[in-house]
C-alpha cells in the first residue's frame, strides 16, 4: 500500500501512520511518502498539537507512533522540495525517513498500487 500525505495536517498525518501500521499488522508492505508541505510534520522534536489530548488518555504521541513504524520496517519517504520549502535539512526531521521525490517513490515496490492520499 502507497500512502501519500499531502496535507501539513497532524491529524492527516497520524491517521495515515495508524493506517500504515494497521496495514502492515495485517501482511501488507505499506510505504509512506510525506508531499510538499507535509514533510515540514516530521521535523525535530517531534510533536503534534493532538499528543497533549492523547497522551493523558494512554494514546501513543506522535513520536510513540514513529517509534512504532521504524519498529514494523515501514519505509517513509520525504519531499525534497518539500523541506527545501520548509526550510529543513535532512539532520532536522525524524532520522528513519530518506528523502526522495515522488516519482521514485511511484517508481519503487508497490508501483502497480493506486495510492491512498490523505
Amino acid at each position: 500500500m502507497n500512502i501519500i500525505i499531502a496535507s501539513p495536517d497532524t491529524g492527516r498525518l497520524i491517521a495515515a501512520l495508524e493506517l500504515a501500521l494497521t496495514s502492515a499488522a495485517l501482511g501488507k508492505s505499506p510505504r509512506l511518502f510525506l508531499q510538499g508541505e507535509a514533510a515540514a510534520l516530521i521535523a525535530l522534536p517531534l510533536h503534534a498539537p493532538q499528543d497533549a489530548v492523547r497522551q493523558p488518555l494512554g494514546l501513543p504521541t506522535l513520536a510513540d507512533i514513529l517509534d512504532e513504524i521504524s519498529a514494523a520496517d515501514i519505509p517513509m519517504t520525504v519531499c525534497q522540495t518539500g523541506l527545501l520549502i520548509a526550510g529543513l535539512g535532512p539532520d532536522a526531521i525524524w532520522p528513519q525517513a530518506q528523502m526522495g521525490g515522488l516519482v521514485s517513490f511511484l517508481a519503487g515496490p508497490g508501483s502497480g498500487q493506486n495510492p491512498v492520499i490523505y
